[in-house]
């Protein structure tokens, strides 16, 4: 498969350097001119729409001067890259959170050493989160950074304040347990006034899991962890107390819960009142940090993102790291923050203060329960990691306890396991 990768490369650059020599046959000076004025275009494999990719690079493009960022639609597949080359397609930069793609790349030696552009420069990796880092090195079986964060979603607890004054409840004011959390759910899930509420909404299922930062497969051994890894049975225990508050799932009506004001507290991703139509209820909608284990008093989940790569084969190196250079200034991030088309990958308390700013609905809210918590770090990934579904919806229907259901879940995946593996052979 690789070699096949590496001849349709060869032949896109040779394509493209016999393109350079035919144009150059014509006026030499001429076009030697025309060139230096030109501006090197960037090319950015990229799996949003145009508005998205003008919101996170469009004011780069600007402030660099030099370059022209342009969007190769790309959804981070594999095969979509062999198409890429084989029609001369050579990206500058890849933008891709796919594991199998990513891995694919690095074994095809196609990632540009990013670490050797950074010792080079003057940008410093520890202005940036130190979880995002992490991450973005658990792609490499040898911890090497493979690209720089694009961006980040942190995981808070909204509330109601409407709900919690119609059952009688305080506010919640900082970092509680998950457990004080489902006990507070419980008081808050019930009929007033005719209407039934729910009192927790855990949307984001494996947050309280990702705050342990544990692989369900070993990356060395392809060992399944979950019946040996106790943060597991901790999280299914958890799950199994949550799905069995009495009333839970019997609000009666469709949609949101917590947009249309009938849950008091639900976990979502930091822009989730942006995503939601709770104009109405904006000014009884406040946000907390996210809920803790006792055992992991101060720590948010881990934090995912998709890594930036720049392709070994790109002939502008200098220009695309440039260019993700400016994408984690602190100027450009400010940008990104004020407008919550992501979170910050920074590490800077202005950048924290000015999230959401021209956000309007974001006004007055405790901001700061967004970055209140120090995030997980997740340090390496199995390739089969992906295949692991945590079948939530089913243990929740389930009449098993949490220890049969990862039990069964355990055999479920060794057998997949080895079925994939076969396809392999």
């Amino acid at each position: 498969m690789y070699s096949g990768i590496m001849l349709l490369l060869l032949s896109a650059c040779s394509a493209n350097t016999g393109n350079e020599e035919q144009k150059e046959g014509g006026n030499t000076s001429q076009a030697t001119e025309k060139n230096e004025s030109e501006k090197v275009t960037i090319t950015v494999a990229f799996d949003k729409d145009e508005d998205f990719f003008e919101s996170r690079f469009g004011a780069i493009e600007e402030k660099l001067g030099n370059v022209k960022l342009e969007m190769v639609p790309f959804f981070q597949t594999w095969t979509e890259l062999e198409e890429m080359f084989a029609s001369g397609t050579v990206p500058d930069i890849i933008y891709s959170a796919n594991f199998d793609t990513n891995r694919e790349l690095l074994e095809a030696d196609l990632v540009y050493p990013i670490e050797e552009l950074i010792s080079k420069s003057d940008l410093n990796l520890d202005d940036i989160n130190p979880s995002l880092i992490s991450y973005a090195r658990s792609f490499d079986p040898e911890g090497s950074l493979i690209g720089l964060p694009d961006g980040v979603g942190y995981k808070v607890l909204f509330y109601n304040k409407d709900v919690f004054d119609l059952f009688g409840m305080e506010y919640p004011t900082g970092e509680m347990t998950w457990e004080e959390a489902i006990e507070l759910g419980k008081k808050m899930t019930g009929e007033r006034n005719g209407q039934n509420y729910t009192g927790l909404l855990i949307d984001l299922a494996t947050a309280p899991l990702d705050q342990w930062a544990v692989n369900p497969v070993d990356p060395d051994t392809d060992e399944v962890l979950l019946l040996k890894e106790p943060a597991f049975k901790k999280y299914y225990d958890l799950m199994e107390r949550y799905y069995n508050i009495p009333g839970l799932y019997d609000v009666g009506v469709d949609g949101d819960w917590f947009a249309q004001g009938f849950a008091a507290m639900k976990v979502g991703y930091h822009q989730t009142l942006m995503w939601s139509d709770v104009e109405d209820k904006k000014d009884s909608i406040d946000i907390a940090p996210i809920p803790t284990w006792p055992e992991l008093p101060g720590t948010h989940p881990y934090l995912t993102t998709t890594p930036m790569i720049i392709m070994k084969d790109s002939k502008h190196v200098e220009e695309a790291f440039a260019v993700l250079k400016e994408y984690v200034s602190k100027e450009n991030q400010l940008n990104i923050s004020r407008t919550m088309s992501s979170g910050t990958v920074l590490m800077d308390k202005e950048v924290f203060e000015q999230t959401g700013a021209d956000v309007p609905i974001y006004e007055g809210k405790n901001i700061d329960a967004f970055y209140e918590l120090t995030p997980a770090e997740l340090k390496r990934q199995s390739r089969w990691d992906r295949i692991v579904d945590y079948k939530l919806e089913e243990f929740a229907e389930s009449e098993d306890d949490a220890a049969t259901f990862l039990r069964k879940l355990q055999e479920e995946v060794e057998i997949k396991i080895k079925e994939e593996k076969a396809k392999m052979d």
